[in-house]
């Protein structure tokens, strides 16, 4: 009976590892789903005189559990926010790189940001960047946490005061 139960138990657990695995290099946590996404803009190749573009949101929640959350609405209104910041810190500095970004939205607490880039991208911006975001309006979740990612690349250049 004990190995019948033996083998039940691992065959669960290997279709449970089964799915794809996502590396995150931001938390340096390991998330596995069926099928992960990557959510693009939809205008990626208009035209813009912005030097930092969005190219790409990953969520790390489900989109059930964020449905129970917040909208949709609600959530591009906040990247789109996040952007605007991360377009309004870059005026002065000259770096390029690769930046991405992890917010945290936690039932009764303050949004969480936690960034890696890769690059030449300056401390000075980063910290802006980080201190900007501290200071935006962030939804409120309902029930539990949230948690997506956003690429951003940094053109390079100098974005005038």
């Amino acid at each position: 009976m004990r190995l019948l139960i033996g083998l039940i138990l691992s065959m669960v657990i290997s279709e449970v590892s089964a799915g794809e695995e996502y590396k995150n290099p931001v938390d340096g946590k390991t998330y596995v789903t069926e099928e992960w996404k990557t959510y693009h803009p939809k205008n990626p190749h208009k035209k813009t005189e912005k030097r930092v573009m969005n190219s790409g949101i990953r969520l790390l929640t489900t989109e059930d559990e964020i449905d129970r959350n917040l909208t949709v609405d609600q959530l591009a209104g906040y990247i789109k926010a996040i952007e605007e910041q991360a377009n309004i810190t870059i005026k002065g500095i000259e770096s390029s790189g690769i930046v991405l970004l992890q917010a945290s939205l936690n039932p009764g607490a303050v949004a969480e940001y936690q960034m890696s880039f890769q690059g030449d991208l300056s401390q000075e911006y980063l910290q802006k960047f980080y201190d900007a975001l501290q200071k935006l309006n962030f939804p409120k979740v309902r029930v539990s946490n949230v948690s997506f990612q956003v690429e951003f690349i940094v053109k390079q250049g100098i974005t005038k005061q």
